[in-house]
């Protein structure tokens, strides 16, 4: 008899389960752990690692299942690919600024490497108009033109 993990997700079926136990008693241990987000009883998000070991006792097998809360792990791997995205951002800019001498053309490729190496969604530069006391955007990348047109009245210095 085939008795189910209490972690397993309703969504595998039996089937499924089965076949994966099967390859699993062929192989002796997963290659891989799973890494898989799951509901902690509070209600909070957190992530697990799964590993599953085979192990012949007499003439029946044995799945162990071990069950590693990795929640701060992922959240530190996050951090750091964040880091690495704003560390692409400066460092591109950076170049830039020796490279380019036009302040138009500066911005419009600051806004371009924030979104391409920063992957971030859109990005923009504006400056302040002192006679109007706004500032007013005059470079983007991502952005829709719609969008500069909406927030170019939205920045008021008063």
């Amino acid at each position: 008899m085939l008795a189910l993990e209490p972690w397993v997700s309703l969504s595998i079926s039996r089937a499924e389960l089965e076949r994966s136990y099967d390859a699993l008693i062929a192989g002796g241990v997963d290659t891989k752990p799973l890494e898989m987000p799951r509901r902690r009883k509070d209600g909070s998000q957190a992530w697990v690692e799964v590993r599953r070991h085979a192990l012949r006792s007499g003439d029946r097998w044995t799945i162990v299942t071990l069950v590693r809360d990795v929640t701060e792990r992922k959240a530190a791997e996050d951090r750091i690919r964040r880091l690495n995205r704003v560390y692409a951002v400066l460092s591109g800019i950076n170049t830039l600024i020796v490279r380019v001498h036009d302040r138009d053309e500066l911005f419009r490729e600051a806004c371009r490497i924030a979104v391409e190496h920063g992957q971030f969604k859109m990005a923009w530069i504006g400056v302040v108009d002192r006679s109007a006391m706004k500032i007013v955007p005059i470079a983007s990348a991502g952005a829709e033109p719609e969008f500069l047109t909406l927030i170019k009245d939205r920045f008021s210095l008063r």
